[in-house]
């Protein structure tokens, strides 16, 4: 058995396709370019993948990664060719390679690098970064709601960012534009969501008119892409 990581992009429309889907399309896509996976035996085999950290629903990534079991091994550059080749347009493979460490993939990814665009004529950059450095050594407490279905209620906790962010600087585009540079910290226990950055921002008098995110990069434990 051979064990791949393919590093892939999401881009526009396909932002709005969920985690679960993306996992279909891919499966998909590795049939059509009919490479040999391994799949599970029993009644009701399935294809051998495993995906990294969820990507939040609306946000465009540059930096994705799954990772793909095979009963033979095929030529890397082979490999993203016949993928790409039966990928959606906006969704491309960038890079594979062969994997045989012991580390899953979800536990490969310790942190996630994000682009945020704020459009907003009332907010003050120096003022905007004094918060952020306050996020990140002292931390500011917000409150996530979590629907239980199985209890049909809402559950509310309360999360410090300090335990969540690893870096975040904002930089001046224009007079209505502010970029922040984040790297949010990613565990089993979760990881932070842009529109809960944002909130936390607007909690604090930070007055958002309009955002986009964009992740570029999933980050190994020495800040690293997963691949290159």
């Amino acid at each position: 058995m051979y064990s791949v990581i393919c590093k892939y992009t999401k881009m526009g429309d396909l932002k709005f396709i969920s985690h679960l889907d993306i996992l279909r399309l891919m499966q998909r896509a590795v049939n059509r370019a009919k490479l040999p996976a391994k799949y599970s035996e029993g009644f009701n085999p399935h294809m051998k993948t495993s995906f990294g950290y969820p990507l939040s629903l609306g946000v465009e990534s540059l930096g994705e990664y799954f990772e793909l079991q095979l009963v033979e091994k095929v030529e890397i550059n082979k490999l993203i060719v016949d993928l790409n080749a039966v990928m959606p347009n906006k969704m491309k493979i960038l890079n594979a390679v062969y994997y045989d460490g012991k580390e899953s993939l979800m536990s490969l990814c310790k942190y996630a690098e994000y682009l945020i665009n704020i459009e907003s004529t009332k907010i003050n950059t120096v003022e905007l970064n004094k918060l952020l450095n306050v996020m990140i050594n002292e931390g500011v407490i917000f409150t996530k709601e979590k629907r239980n279905k199985a209890k049909k209620k809402i559950v509310k906790k309360e999360i410090n960012t300090k335990n969540l962010i690893h870096f975040a600087q904002a930089k001046t585009v224009n007079e209505n534009k502010i970029i922040i540079e984040v790297v949010f910290k990613t565990s089993a226990d979760g990881s932070m969501k842009a529109s809960d950055f944002i909130k936390v921002l607007e909690e604090n008098n930070i007055v958002v008119d309009y955002f986009n995110a964009l992740k570029v990069e999933s980050l190994n434990a020495d800040l690293k892409p997963i691949i290159e």
